[in-house]
């Protein structure tokens, strides 16, 4: 009888002893899921949100176009507050304020313009053309080697000044250099800066398919090494990418 009941003591240790673990496991789980979110906010810690600043005097007329590919955000509904819906949408950046997109699944790919929409060539308003603040963020790390990557295209022309900066996660290169903060400057003064594609440079070094564009101003001095692209590897992301609206370029 005695030893019944020693048996029955045994495999009941051996039945706590079992959950214990069990409970352990799943409290160790969560805390790592917990650990990947911001406390304050909630957010993936692990993934890269994307933020539009305003430092200039007035409020600024900003557009978010994003590309088609459906792998990607395909809707500017809700973003930045955003009320159009499909591929293209604007707001009023106030004075001041900033705006942040945070990661929902899906990753973001497009770019950020300021006055207008992207355009190709100068116009009547825009008579140095039109510069792109372009983003690849929260690729699909399942791909071996995927980038997140951001520049500043002035390849169309500029009709702003600003920068984008980035806080946290992995390093940031261009051209084998670390960077966390590049800016462009007026049309025809860009050579050497990271993360830039000078006027008409389309291949960065080179221009050789630039918009055909009627009254076509003078091309940029290309960069003399290929410094345009800033990317990082896509198992690398995190913290904040951040385009700041500085002045309109005159």
């Amino acid at each position: 009888m005695e030893n019944e009941q020693n048996g029955v003591i045994t495999r009941l240790i051996i039945v706590f002893a079992i959950l214990g673990l069990f409970i352990t496991g799943v409290y160790i789980l969560r805390k790592g899921e917990e650990m990947k979110k911001d406390k304050c906010t909630g957010v993936d810690s692990s993934r890269t949100t994307l933020t539009v600043l305003n430092q200039y005097s007035d409020s600024v007329l900003t557009y978010l176009t994003l590309g088609a590919d459906t792998n990607y955000v395909t809707d500017v509904n809700g973003i930045f507050g955003i009320k159009d819906s499909g591929l293209q949408g604007s707001f009023y950046m106030k004075k001041d304020s900033m705006y942040t997109y945070v990661f929902n699944g899906k990753g973001i790919s497009g770019n950020i313009s300021f006055g207008t929409a992207p355009l190709n060539c100068p116009d009547g308003t825009w008579k140095t053309g039109v510069n792109l603040y372009e983003f690849t963020l929260n690729v699909d790390t399942l791909i071996a080697d995927n980038q997140e990557t951001f520049d500043i295209s002035n390849v169309a022309g500029v009709n702003a000044i600003g920068n984008i900066y980035t806080i946290g996660g992995g390093a940031w290169i261009a051209g084998g250099t670390t960077v966390s903060v590049i800016s462009n400057s007026y049309i025809y003064d860009n050579s050497g800066n990271y993360g830039v594609f000078p006027f008409g440079c389309d291949v960065c070094t080179a221009s050789q398919n630039p918009p055909k564009c009627a009254d076509t101003l003078k091309i940029a001095t290309p960069q003399t090494k290929p410094i345009c692209n800033v990317s990082r590897n896509a198992k690398a992301s995190g913290g904040s990418v951040n385009i700041t609206f500085v002045s309109w370029a005159k």
